[in-house]
């Protein structure tokens, strides 16, 4: 064996090793981007609803679709009416047990294992969905809500 074919060896040892280094970093980054991106979409969710909540409510009457984008790691999002006042009582009807267990917020994002994403509290929701005080809806990447104003707080409805 030659002098120079000892050192090619550790030339194709220390290539191998930086370009697994490249390929893992790059994948960490990626990942981390996708992360933030998703957390993005749902912050930006959660800061247009209570923006159409807030600027309907007082319109009594007036009724408006809207439509939210939401990442693909939502599976539902489910809406359950204020409860400010003491006394007051919640019909759930059939929604996932996580949300009767978790009391106090108005909007939840539920992955597809049922476990709850995140959660708000949203001030003066009413729903309108039969005798229950709370609706789901399926994520398509986008979600389709009805809102309606009544003066004092905001209905909202599946659409």
């Amino acid at each position: 064996m030659k002098k120079g074919q000892t050192q090619m060896i550790f030339i194709f040892i220390m290539a191998t090793i930086i370009i697994g280094l490249i390929v893992l970093l790059g994948y960490k980054g990626i990942k981390s981007m996708m992360d933030n991106s998703e957390k993005v979409m749902i912050n930006d969710f959660f800061i247009k609803l209570e923006k159409d909540t807030t600027s309907i409510q007082r319109l009594k009457g007036t009724t408006k679709v809207k439509t939210y984008k939401l990442p693909s790691s939502v599976m539902n999002v489910c809406f359950v009416k204020s409860c400010e006042e003491k006394g007051c009582v919640i019909n759930y009807g059939a929604v996932p047990d996580i949300i009767k267990k978790v009391k106090g917020k108005t909007v939840y994002l539920l992955d597809n294992k049922g476990s709850i994403i995140n959660s708000k509290k949203i001030k003066h929701i009413e729903i309108k969905n039969q005798n229950y005080d709370v609706f789901c809806v399926n994520n398509k990447f986008k979600i389709k809500i009805g809102l309606e104003g009544m003066g004092d707080g905001v209905k909202l409805s599946s659409k």
